[in-house]
């Protein structure tokens, strides 16, 4: 019988509702064992969504309530943000210890929260290409916005641009001539790539490449 085992970095920073989104991504093939890195002991109720919870050294982990049927058990190290997990159908943790066989230390990639690298996307205005680093990149008139649009008919601040995982978002903040994506006027739309949208009179193009 073989083995599938799974990794990933699931960045400390992300609020509560994208970690859950991002674990669930990592069990959504039912790996047999599961390593997480930047998982601390802050996050264990989002453990206990997907099994019974396990800390070492032993913490009061009696205040998580055990799931009936759990499908994974979870180990999680009290320092350190390591959290190894065993698919219950499989597996019946009997002993548990912390051996640390390096110092501490986070991620030297901040934007890699799935140990995957997130897709590299750019935005180009009137032949100007500018690569996409943030979660959130809001686009208008005001020298102020991450991306300036010089066009009388846009907003001071028209729309923005929201990564959620490997997926971008653009929402309008309230323009006064609104949002066309590919010639359909929207408040908010999943772009893909090659999408073009329209800002006042300005066409904007969304690339992506993996």
């Amino acid at each position: 019988m073989s083995t599938t085992v799974a990794s990933a970095n699931i960045l400390y920073k992300l609020r509560p509702h994208d970690a859950y989104a991002a674990l669930a991504q990592v069990l959504a093939d039912g790996p047999d064992l599961v390593g997480l890195q930047e998982w601390y002991v802050t996050r264990l109720a989002l453990l206990r969504q997907f099994g019974d919870v396990r800390v070492v050294p032993a913490l009061g982990t009696q205040l998580l309530r055990t799931p009936r049927d759990p499908a994974y058990h979870w180990i999680s190290a009290v320092a350190g943000g390591n959290v190894v997990g065993a698919r219950a159908e499989r597996f019946d943790p009997v002993s548990s210890r912390v051996a640390f066989v390096s110092g501490f230390g986070r991620s030297d990639r901040p934007d890699r929260a799935l140990g995957i690298e997130p897709p590299r996307a750019t935005l180009t205005v009137n032949g100007r290409t500018h690569e996409l680093d943030g979660r959130r990149v809001v686009i208008g008139r005001s020298k102020e916005c991450d991306i300036q649009v010089a066009d009388p008919n846009a907003s001071r601040r028209h729309a923005e641009l929201r990564r959620e995982g490997d997926v971008y978002w653009l929402v309008d903040l309230g323009s006064t001539n609104g949002l066309d994506v590919n010639g359909k006027r929207t408040q908010r739309a999943k772009l893909a790539d090659g999408d073009r949208f329209t800002i006042g009179t300005t066409e904007l193009v969304f690339k992506t490449s993996s």
